[in-house]
């Protein structure tokens, strides 16, 4: 089996080749005699979104005309939680979530955590479990991180919690996404989108926003 791996990031490239994603260090642990031959990686190949776009572009492809239809069965399983992992704040509501009902104990009525969603630098949340309020923290780019992190060194930090993505508005504003010539209103749109994609999502049908855009400008 070929691993290929879809990012809006660069430095996965990298990180593929880091010698702890050598699954032969587990496969083969305890093995006397070890070889090259030996040595794979979880993941094959990545290829960038914008990569991607180039190559749907030169064969034709025009996803915006595509008609929806179920992904492949088990590996198109997901969740709504899992749609908005590529914008900021997107994995901290998707903890927020399930360690709501896994100290309550209860299910959420309401799984919007909208606090934590939006493209502010940094953004400050204070959940209520049961009567115990967890404040927590979201940063997008290492300047806004830088601050956060200026507060842990001085003891100052009130967050139990705190995300932190590199990339302007989480991982939509990837080195490795379509060019985006209006820079911080187009990762907006796309922050939106990734919104309305998780709110609306029926079972596992979904439609990539913007992909004529996304193509044109990759």
């Amino acid at each position: 089996m070929v691993v290929v791996s879809i990012m809006p990031c660069t430095a996965k490239k990298y990180e593929a080749q880091r010698p702890e994603n050598d699954e032969r260090v587990r496969i083969l642990e305890g093995k006397k005699a070890w070889s090259d031959d030996d040595e794979f990686y979880d993941v094959d190949y990545v290829l960038t979104t914008r990569e991607l776009a180039r190559m749907f572009r030169e064969a034709g492809i025009q996803f915006a005309k595509l008609p929806l239809e179920e992904f492949d069965s088990p590996l198109g399983e997901s969740t709504g939680a899992a749609v908005i992992f590529g914008a900021t704040g997107g994995v901290m509501e998707a903890a927020l979530r399930t360690a709501y009902e896994v100290v309550t104990g209860t299910t959420l009525t309401n799984i919007d955590f909208t606090a934590v969603r939006g493209m502010e630098g940094i953004k400050e949340a204070e959940v209520d479990m049961n009567g115990t309020k967890v404040k927590v923290a979201v940063a997008h780019t290492l300047k806004n991180a830088r601050r956060l992190m200026e507060q842990i060194e001085k003891g100052e930090s009130p967050y139990a919690f705190i995300e932190v993505m590199t990339c302007p508005g989480g991982c939509l504003g990837g080195g490795g996404q379509p060019i985006q010539p209006h820079g911080k209103s187009e990762r907006r749109e796309l922050s939106q989108s990734i919104e309305r994609m998780q709110e609306s999502r029926s079972g596992n049908r979904m439609r990539i926003p913007n992909w004529q855009s996304c193509t044109k400008n990759s």
